[in-house]
């Protein structure tokens, strides 16, 4: 099995690596907005010599250390802070497919599968498209190498000659989820880890009652380690819309559904461009506009799902049948009872959105079930017989399908002619075209397997059905990966035309693609990644965002952000922004359009195909608030902001989310403060000086966060939100001296505590759970 398992891992190693030898890097929605931008924002801190507490990019002073997708105390995170930043995305990339590889193929071994089987398993599930799927979304590609380890980890301790290795195996993994960002990973492998201990319980009864209490103290220590990360980014949350339960309708939002079973069997399906310019998701939607589901590309190849089925009924494969058909129930979100039920009964389920995200831990116990019927087929007739039966059916399916479409070419071409798209590529096939050769591509494995079973001669050749779905598998990658060249190098106009710009942008402009009218190239759907910095890219550049694509971008951030889609420049000057683009001129006249006659606003406005406008007197970096008014309430905050019309009606609206000062709390009017400046050493230590007398509200333009606070001399001050979400200290006296403001990570103390007991328990339960 050692041999099988450096197999798995070598082979996946080279071939990921591969397109980053040959100078070219992995490239997503996720994986470059927002990975890409924080590597780039972690590089800038340390190359400063300041703590990675927070960035002075990132949401205009937002968290580096509590935002859980900057993997700070993630160990295989650590080498992509010392490379460029595209390399170290692509780094994390590499790594975690090579660990997903190895991980499934040791789960595999604790079943009856064949080594050479085994090894074949874990590449298919490295290359299934949920898998590939995951590098689009950055962090959570970290579920790929962890659940399966976990969950392979503790089928071996639960045997009777498991040793203490696997416990530590099975907290480490546990612990790695935690830390790499994932909680609700880290609550399917636990799951995983209570099923197997709950069969270990009926099937030998008292024999491991003290292996499986030392499991389940190994899940509460790896929690414990993972505290170290999450207790601050709880905190933090409490200005989010997640610091309470997420409502129905995010909880459910894109489950497997209809739309994409079919990309199942079928690689490409929703995703490929057709004729003029669109795809099958733009047909179904009505539009090229809407966004893709969060799983895009969950293709298994109709060889896979009949393997899968014959396979679903053996007794041997009967537990990781019975994770399929869970997980299975579970993506389909609200489409049957089982999730929401299962969102009341397990209050933790409501903390998470994106159903289909279960498709992971589904893709993975169906490789299993296909691995154990694989070993089945060299000598069961019977297995053979079972696949035969479900290939035979797919195939008449698809040819069924295939001559469908070869009647009705005409309407799906004319169909897809009268989608709206912004541009029209004569290289792209007809859509009728697009969808034969899917047909065409995902059979032929199904054609050849058959073929197999049929000739009686090919008993040793009926083995290798295996590399048959796995080289299906690798055919039908490139549509769901994105390779490019270097993002990062790319640099920004504004960071060389504009003096410290920030830019708010029209939520309607990011979401188009950007493409050449007479060439589709998938460089074109990653630049505008780059040609808007409005997400984490453009740490790259030096520039600032106003809201940050985070889990702890605020509530009132997003609700400003919607201000942004109706065009109101008051909503940008709340958000501290210097520009604003937009399809059309705002709608309120507080902004000005700069001058197309610059030779790079004038190609920049040509890309974008919307307009570029200066606020009208920004919110400046520091000020004093004259005659504050405080607003309790984010509905009446975004109604006070919408009816500003310059910086100092914005800077008069406060409030106290952190329900410091009670509501009816009267402010200092500030009307004998003459002036403020600041020095800011550091993203996360500001000194602000006051001129005049007596008490005011001083502000200063960076992101009011839970971690802040202001001290004059020993004194602490009470600190407040400006303009829906700046920050700012109330003061009694200004004359009393300098105002100093320092961030720190909520909790901190705690979560250091906490992650060197739970390290400490972890090694101490693996000193114990010696070899039964």
């Amino acid at each position: 099995m050692r041999s099988a398992l450096v197999l798995a891992g070598a082979a996946t190693f080279i071939v990921s690596i591969a397109p980053i030898l040959a100078g070219w890097y992995y490239h997503g929605l996720d994986l470059t907005r927002v990975d890409l931008g924080l590597l780039c924002a972690v590089q800038d801190q340390l190359q400063r010599g300041e703590s990675l507490w927070l960035s002075r990019y990132l949401g205009g002073g937002g968290p580096l250390f509590a935002r859980p997708d900057t993997l700070l105390l993630y160990p295989p995170r650590w080498p992509a802070f010392l490379m460029p930043p595209d390399l170290g995305a692509a780094w994390g990339v590499v790594f975690h497919l090579t660990a997903a590889a190895v991980a499934t193929t040791y789960l595999c071994s604790t079943f009856p599968v064949r080594p050479s089987i085994a090894a074949i398993a874990g590449g298919c599930f490295v290359l299934s498209g949920t898998v590939l799927d995951l590098i689009l979304h950055a962090n959570y590609i970290v579920a790929a190498a962890w659940v399966p380890l976990a969950w392979a980890a503790t089928r071996a301790y639960l045997r009777c000659r498991g040793r203490r290795f696997h416990l530590l195996t099975v907290g480490t993994s546990l612990a790695l989820l935690l830390l790499g960002g994932e909680p609700q990973a880290f609550g399917i492998a636990t799951a995983l880890c209570a099923y197997e201990s709950g069969a270990a319980l009926i099937r030998h009864g008292r024999a491991r009652l003290r292996k499986v209490a030392l499991g389940v103290a190994t899940v509460g220590a790896a929690f414990l380690l993972g505290m170290s990360q999450w207790l601050a980014t709880l905190a933090e949350m409490r200005l989010t819309p997640r610091g309470a339960s997420l409502s129905a309708d995010q909880i459910f939002a894109w489950p497997f559904e209809p739309l994409t079973w079919a990309a199942v069997l079928w690689p490409g399906f929703l995703t490929e461009p057709a004729r003029p310019y669109t795809h099958l998701w733009a047909i179904f939607q009505g539009a090229m506009g809407p966004s893709f589901p969060w799983n895009r590309q969950p293709y298994l190849g109709p060889l896979f799902v009949g393997c899968l089925v014959a396979g679903m009924f053996s007794p041997r494969s009967r537990r990781a049948a019975v994770v399929v058909l869970a997980a299975l129930l579970l993506a389909l979100g609200d489409r049957t009872p089982v999730l929401p039920l299962a969102a009341k009964l397990l209050p933790g389920i409501s903390l998470f959105r994106y159903p289909a995200k279960y498709l992971v831990v589904m893709t993975l116990a169906a490789v299993v079930v296909v691995g154990v019927f694989l070993t089945r087929l060299a000598r069961d007739r019977a297995a053979r017989r079972q696949l035969g039966v479900a290939a035979l059916t797919l195939v008449t399916f698809e040819g069924g399908v295939w001559c469908w479409l070869r009647a009705h070419a005409d309407l799906l071409d004319r169909t897809a002619a009268a989608v709206p798209a912004g541009v029209d590529i004569a290289t792209l096939p007809p859509l009728s075209t697009l969808v034969e050769s899917m047909l065409v591509q995902s059979a032929t494995p199904l054609v050849l397997a058959l073929a197999l079973l049929a000739m009686p001669r090919a008993a040793r050749l009926r083995p290798h059905v295996g590399l048959l779905i796995l080289a299906d598998l690798a055919v039908a990658a490139p549509a769901a990966l994105f390779i490019g060249p270097s993002l990062a190098d790319l640099t920004s106009p504004f960071a060389s035309n504009l003096e410290n710009p920030v830019l708010c942008v029209d939520p309607k402009v990011r979401g188009r693609a950007f493409q050449n009218d007479a060439v589709y190239s998938r460089w074109g759907d990653l630049v505008v990644l780059r040609a808007l910095p409005d997400s984490e890219t453009s740490a790259c550049d030096h520039v600032v965002t106003a809201v940050p694509y985070s889990a702890l971008t605020s509530s009132m951030a997003q609700h400003l952000e919607r201000g942004l889609s109706h065009r109101r420049a008051a909503a940008a000057r709340a958000l501290g922004c210097t520009h604003f683009l937009s399809e059309r001129p705002p709608i309120e006249g507080t902004t000005t359009p700069l001058p197309s006659t610059a030779p790079w606003v004038e190609g920049y406005e040509a890309l974008t195909r919307a307009r570029l406008n200066g606020v009208d007197d920004p919110l400046p970096p520091q000020f004093s608030v004259h005659h504050p008014t405080v607003v309790h309430g984010d509905l009446k905050l975004v109604r006070a902001l919408s009816a500003t019309r310059d910086a100092a009606a914005a800077a008069r609206i406060v409030d106290d989310p952190l329900a410091h000062l009670p509501e009816g709390s009267a402010l200092p009017e500030g009307a004998a403060v003459t002036g403020v400046e600041v020095v800011r050493t550091a993203a996360d230590a500001i000194t602000l000086t006051a001129s005049g007398s007596g008490g005011g509200v001083l502000g200063v333009r960076s992101a009011f966060l839970v971690g802040w606070r202001a001290f004059q001399g020993d004194a602490e001050l009470p600190t407040v939100r400006i303009a829906g979400t700046h920050l700012g200290v109330v003061v009694a006296d200004v004359g009393r001296g300098a105002v100093t403001l320092r961030y720190r990570p909520p909790r901190l103390f705690a979560a250091g505590a906490l992650g060197l007991v739970g390290l400490g328990l972890l090694i101490a339960l693996s000193v114990v759970g010696r070899r039964s």
